[in-house]
Order: C-alpha cells, then structure tokens, then sequence
C-alpha cells in the first residue's frame, strides 16, 4: 500500500537522511480523551494540498507492504473526509521505507 507523508522540503531531507520520527499531540481527540497523546508518522492515501490543511511543499511515498487489516489500528477515521489517515509508529515506516 503506498501511502503519503506531508512535510517541508527541510524535514523531507532529515526524513531522507536520519528516518522518520514520531509526532505527538492530542490532535482534536474526543473530550473524554483530552490530554492523551498520540505518537507516530501521519501517512495518508494521497498526497493532499493546502485546501485538505496540508501548508508544506513536499509530499514522501511510503510504499508499506501490509494489508488494509495491518494497518487498521492505526487508522483515524472520520466521516466526511475525502481521503484516509494513519497515524503509525516510526519503527514501522522505517522498517519498510528508511534507505539503509
């Protein structure tokens, strides 16, 4: 499955040359879960634009070889979004993607 990671040229070139890191944040969970942090790379189906909140310049393709069923924990569904998201663990993207 070839999934997309949005970031700034600056970043894609760390990317490139150190792997992916994780992220954290609560990223507008539900109420009874405010203060919980989330950690790990944000991959989506497609490469999204500034119109879907995607401000940097440079999208990477992660070709990850697991099924739909493998990466269904780590989805964040919603209703109404055009396109689909994953929030999954650096040591998983690296292990398929980082050149080494």
């Amino acid at each position: 499955m070839i999934l997309y990671h949005i970031t700034s040229s600056e970043n894609a070139a760390a990317i490139k040359r150190d792997g992916f890191r994780d992220t954290g944040g609560s990223y507008m969970t539900e109420s009874e879960h405010r203060g919980v942090e989330h950690r790990g790379v944000w991959l989506f189906d497609r490469p999204l634009d500034a119109n879907e909140g995607a401000w940097e310049d440079t999208a990477i393709a992660v070709d990850l070889p697991l099924s739909e069923a493998d990466l269904d924990q780590y989805e964040w569904k919603e209703e109404g979004k055009a396109y689909r998201e994953w929030l999954i663990p650096a040591a998983i993207v690296n292990k398929y993607w980082w050149p080494k």
